[in-house]
């Protein structure tokens, strides 16, 4: 499964854009685990 996040900010450096999008992925990927949307196969 592939979802994008965009980031609508500017960073310093190609490694802080990377962390900024990893944080991002994570948060959202939380958020929709918490709402019950996120699918377990198994």
């Amino acid at each position: 499964m592939e979802t994008e996040v965009y980031l609508p900010d500017t960073f310093p450096s190609q490694e802080s854009a990377i962390e900024a999008a990893i944080k991002a992925g994570r948060q959202k990927i939380d958020l929709d685990f918490e709402r019950g949307s996120a699918v377990v196969n198994g």
